[in-house]
């Protein structure tokens, strides 16, 4: 055991780089792959109904959310108001460590500025109003520029978790993201993870793309009906899915095709065994895309979210209504 105090960001970091399959494009542990963070590196420039994922928004995210659920004493901005509780604006320190971090986010070359955010946790005290701290955020940033550096990022969030947390005990072999999650500390530490996965990837770099967010180790699937809720589908399979490949890259107008990558540790013959078996899959194939092979070197191939499907959907046909899968 050890105290927080002396938790060391570089050995945090070597420790996580164990887990990472760089050919297959997973994140493992010890039970397999694991999707969540997986999920992290893959969803970068990937357009959802939110908009485009930058690396930075990933991890603003998850500092934002932190600040609206964590009180003042755990760094964030929650604290007791006369019919309640409230996230308050005005606890919006420069002194925070989420806050410093923001500010460093919005130092990378892909932070487009903050944009409209609006500031209100679930249950919040009715007295105190959703406010838009993206204006604050901007003008924080105007008063004091900061550098883009991912270490300075990672030690800023380490500084303030041990700030708070100093003497909390934890193993001296822990995983960072097994340390408390969940917890205050929690949130701290999978930041800190989520940054080692992006950044394992390369995400950061400037140069990259939507085409190396996916490459790796894929699942497709074509279900027997469009209808059917792809995500829950996927699961049965031990697989993530992330969406379905645009119609502009598929073999016939219609079809649906599943993008899933691993959640577990079945092994392939096993999930084969369970795919072919199941009476909701109409063909699969199981691909390792590279970032200069077909079909990522085209810039305009992608990944997108599927919503609930019904018959009157123009885009998607049943399986029964188009040639078999794959040819």
């Amino acid at each position: 055991m050890m105290y927080l105090r002396d938790f060391d960001l570089d050995v945090a970091r070597a420790r996580f780089d164990l887990r990472i399959d760089r050919l297959r494009g997973l994140v493992m542990d010890s039970g397999g792959p694991d999707a969540y963070w997986t999920r992290q590196v893959r969803s970068v420039w990937g357009t959802t109904r939110f908009g485009v994922t930058t690396p930075t928004e990933v991890l603003e995210q998850l500092i934002l959310n932190s600040l609206k659920y964590l009180p003042v004493e755990s760094g964030g901005t929650v604290q007791a108001v006369a019919d309640g509780f409230a996230a308050l604006p005005s606890n919006l320190v420069p002194e925070l460590a989420f806050v410093q971090g923001l500010m460093l986010l919005r130092a990378h070359p892909s932070h487009p500025g903050f944009p409209a955010i609006p500031f209100y946790r679930g249950g919040q005290a009715a007295s105190v109003p959703e406010s838009d701290i993206g204006p604050l955020l901007e003008q924080m940033f105007a008063a004091r520029p900061r550098a883009w550096s991912l270490r300075a990022f990672q030690e800023t969030i380490l500084d303030g978790a041990r700030r708070v947390f100093a003497e909390d005990e934890v193993e001296s072999d822990v995983d960072v993201d097994k340390i408390y999650p969940g917890s205050h500390i929690g949130n701290y530490m999978r930041l800190l993870a989520v940054s080692f996965a992006l950044d394992a990837f390369g995400a950061f770099d400037p140069g990259f793309t939507r085409p190396d967010a996916l490459a790796g180790e894929w699942w497709l699937l074509q279900p027997v009906s469009p209808r059917l809720e792809i995500y829950a589908l996927a699961s049965r399979f031990g697989l993530r899915c992330s969406g379905a490949i645009s119609q502009a890259h598929v073999d016939a107008p219609g079809r649906m095709v599943m993008a899933c990558f691993p959640d577990d540790g079945r092994t392939d013959q096993q999930r084969i065994e369970e795919i072919e078996d199941s009476k909701w899959i109409a063909g699969w194939k199981k691909v390792l895309w590279s970032r200069r092979e077909h079909p990522l070197d085209d810039p305009t191939f992608d990944i997108i979210e599927v919503g609930p499907v019904d018959e009157r959907d123009p885009v998607y046909r049943h399986s029964s209504e188009l040639p078999p899968w794959p040819g």
